[in-house]
């Protein structure tokens, strides 16, 4: 079974040189091993109910990655696999639980809240600042600080030692009977 960690929990994947940190509102948990580390931030819905995240790192070691494109809910989430050196992460379709991305210049940080990114010193995003003074919102992946980003909603990324990969699992199409003539 998986066991809960603190909240405020840095996942140092070393050989990686990725922290992943765990916000307010998220639950770590980690395989009995100690293999398996699963950050979690959201809720995940079943047909009938909500699902415990725990069962993640279940769901992991029997069909690998691929089940998170499965899952259904508000949430966004990260498997650190330190028998394959990678970190998986999640987001929900509709990007509702952020993930927020900065790259140093020997790591990258992955977040659950833009608090918990290192801030002191980077520029402010001007064109993010006029993008929100003008919508109301931040447009595609940006954030009020240069090189601090938010990962894209219905995507399953996958870090290695050789690169950041994204897989677009899910995408919305309009059903033609929706349109008006």
């Amino acid at each position: 079974g998986a066991r809960k960690l603190p909240c405020q929990h840095f996942i140092q994947a070393s050989q990686l040189n990725v922290v992943v940190e765990a916000g307010p509102g998220s639950v770590v948990y980690t395989s009995e091993d100690q293999q398996l580390v699963l950050c979690f931030r959201g809720e995940l819905f079943g047909s009938q109910s909500i699902i415990d995240p725990r069962e993640s790192i279940d769901h992991y070691r029997r069909d690998g990655e691929r089940f998170m494109r499965e899952l259904n809910g508000s949430f966004c989430m990260a498997i650190v696999d330190r028998a394959k050196n990678k970190i998986f992460v999640a987001t929900d379709r509709l990007n509702s639980k952020k993930i927020y991305l900065s790259h140093g210049k020997s790591h990258s940080i992955y977040t659950t809240s833009i608090y918990l990114q290192p801030t002191a010193g980077r520029k402010i995003d001007k064109a993010s600042v006029a993008a929100y003074l003008t919508n109301g919102s931040l447009i595609n992946n940006r954030t009020l600080f240069e090189n601090i980003e938010t990962l894209e909603g219905a995507c399953l990324y996958e870090y290695s030692a050789e690169a950041l990969t994204k897989d677009v699992y899910w995408e919305y199409h309009l059903d033609d009977s929706y349109v008006c003539s």
